[in-house]
């Protein structure tokens, strides 16, 4: 975790790294998926290697999405009467069709990950550019 936030995993990191994601960061895989950090934030260009790739937070990644793809996004609480979890978290996003309800989650975490991986699905599949 960066400064107590979640950061995206390999796959998520490989998949924005696919997607155009050139943002600063000092939190990096490596080929093995070891994650390491670098205080100095002169050393984001390794991403661009073969070697190593931007691990950014679940957050940075989503506003890299929403200010540079273009694709508004957002996790919300909705209360859940009745079924004893009290409340639940749903990643949203519009994409082509419109707005898309993609997770319900015990957590902002898990649904801001879930929401994540929605986006970079629809984007890898053409339907987001």
């Amino acid at each position: 975790m960066s400064d107590g936030l979640q950061d995206v995993t390999v796959k998520q990191a490989k998949r924005l790294k696919n997607a155009g994601f050139r943002w600063e960061t000092n939190t990096f895989y490596d080929i093995d998926g070891d994650r390491f950090f670098s205080p100095d934030l002169s050393n984001w260009i390794h991403d661009e290697t073969a070697m190593t790739v931007s691990a950014p937070t679940v957050a940075l990644a989503l506003k890299w999405l929403r200010d540079v793809k273009g694709v508004p996004s957002f996790v919300g609480a909705v209360e859940c009467v009745g079924n004893g979890k009290g409340v639940m978290y749903q990643g949203n996003f519009k994409g082509v069709d419109g707005w898309q309800i993609v997770s319900s989650a015990d957590t902002h975490d898990a649904a801001e990950a879930a929401l994540l991986d929605a986006v970079l699905a629809e984007i890898e599949k053409g339907g987001l550019e």
